[in-house]
């Protein structure tokens, strides 16, 4: 079963360039289960990060500039996946996230600088002690 891709947040530097987190909703695992689910908590849902989208406008359209899938930040033994949205700098092709990293049991979360152009790599600025730990002056 193929699931939407959905724009989770976004961040711009001016009017002219955008960086999107984009997301997969989480499948529960059985129709039933998802039945269940919805009637118990109908507005919580789960997501899957899926990518980040660099676009530009030109003229009155918008063109992608760079596309990081999750494979871009994958690890050995470790799964990572952006969380948050800080930042772009569109003149530096680089962006201010949060990066999670986990080995299946638990998950360490970062706000780092990605160079847009070259997804696998990035700068730690600072470990974070909660998932949705603001990243203010880094």
């Amino acid at each position: 079963m193929d699931y939407p891709i959905k724009v989770f947040s976004e961040v711009r530097d001016g009017n002219d360039s955008r960086l999107t987190l984009r997301v997969t909703p989480t499948p529960s695992p059985t129709d039933l289960l998802r039945e269940i689910y919805a009637r118990s908590a109908p507005q919580a849902q789960g997501y899957n990060f899926h990518s980040l989208v660099w676009d530009v406008r030109v003229g009155n359209s918008w063109e992608r500039k760079a596309l990081i899938s999750m494979s871009d930040f994958a690890g050995e033994g470790v799964e990572r996946f952006v969380n948050q949205l800080h930042s772009l700098n569109a003149s530096s092709s680089t962006a201010v996230v949060s990066l999670a990293e986990t080995d299946g049991w638990k998950v360490n979360y970062s706000w780092v600088e990605i160079c847009l152009m070259m997804p696998g790599r990035w700068q730690m600025l600072r470990r974070c002690q909660q998932p949705f730990e603001r990243c203010d002056e880094v």
